[in-house]
Formats: structure tokens, sequence, C-alpha cells
């Protein structure tokens, strides 16, 4: 105590402030981009990805669960609309800095795999496409523009071996792949668009 009595003023003030800014670094680090738009992407997906926590609430599913059961069951424009609309809104809310923060954000890495299986298997259908070509059953223009997206981003967050790695585990998983090569399973399926168009 007797040390900092004989220290000239101005330098007790800097030790003082020096050791001020580290101990609120070390009790509160500060904000990466990826935090700030992790925390920001929550709150924006509340009741759609993540659950609302209400008083007196019991969900245990999320808005996008149950639409995703419903058009995984289904698989008909109608069971599916809403699950594209929200997930185009949901595209549109990952700005630049957030697609490179996806691995960073719960269940966004999972959701953006689940919807691109969920429409290759409906472009696939029951059985594997007819020889003639690829065939995407009821999927429009504005779907394959949101596939094309979803893979978008899917590949600018995870890289593009994570993203053939995807559509391997994809096509492998489909109904009757095991009677057509590997090849011809990716020209027949939905991954054959050209997304350059979208």
């Amino acid at each position: 105590m007797h040390f900092f009595s004989q220290l000239p003023k101005n330098i007790l003030v800097a030790i003082v402030l020096v050791g001020g800014v580290f101990f609120i670094m070390y009790a509160q680090p500060p904000v990466t981009i990826c935090q700030s738009v992790k925390d920001s992407f929550v709150k924006s997906q509340k009741g759609f990805l993540y659950i609302r926590k209400e008083a007196n609430s019991f969900k245990k599913e999320s808005l996008y669960q149950k639409l995703y059961k419903l058009c995984k069951s289904r698989k008909s424009p109608g069971s599916c609309y809403q699950l594209f609309y929200n997930t185009k809104s949901l595209l549109l809310s990952l700005n630049s800095d957030g697609i490179s923060c996806i691995p960073t954000i719960p269940k966004l890495k999972g959701f953006l795999q689940n919807n691109i299986k969920l429409m290759a298997e409906i472009a696939w259908g029951p059985a594997p496409p007819s020889s003639k070509g690829p065939k995407f059953s009821w999927l429009q223009e504005s779907d394959f523009y949101l596939f094309c997206n979803l893979l978008g981003t899917y590949k600018k967050a995870l890289g593009e071996e994570q993203k053939n790695h995807l559509i391997n585990q994809t096509l492998i998983a489909l109904p009757g792949y095991e009677v057509v090569d590997a090849l011809k399973a990716r020209q027949l399926s939905l991954f054959s668009i050209n997304c350059n168009k979208y």
C-alpha cells in the first residue's frame, strides 16, 4: 500500500485505467460479428426455427418441425407451401455476414441439410425417374430458385467438399437409387438443374 502512495498521481491513474480495461475485457469479452449475427438471427427466427418460450407453454416442437413433418409425409404443393415460404424468409434474413457464421448458429446447418434432402426427395418421387431425363414432380421455377439458394448457402458456409458429401448422402437415400449408377442418379435428380440460372 505504501508503494502506491509514493507513485505520482498520473501513473497511478494510468495503472487504474489499464487494470479497469483488463477487468472489463476479462469479465465481458468483446462481442464478435458472428455472436452478434447469431443473436439477431435467433431472435428473428423465434416462432419458426426456434420455439418461442412463453409462460404456460408446453410446446416441444418448433413451427419449422411441424411444417417439415407435414411436407415430408404428404409431399404435395399444399402441404409444403408454408414450409417453403418460411424457408425463403429465413434465407433472406441471413445477410452476407450471416452466411459465414452458419456453423456457429444452432440448428441452421441441420435446417439447410433437411430442406435440401426433402426437396430432392420430392422431385425424385417414390421410384427413380425414367431414363428420358430428370423429373421434378410438382416443383416449379420458384421452388428451383429456393433449392439453388439453399444449396448455394450451404456451399458458401461449409465449402464444396461438404456440399458434395451432402449430395452423395442424399442420392444414396433416394428410393431405387441402387438400380441406377451414381452419375445417372445425379443427372436424374434435382441436383442436375443449372443453378446458375437462379
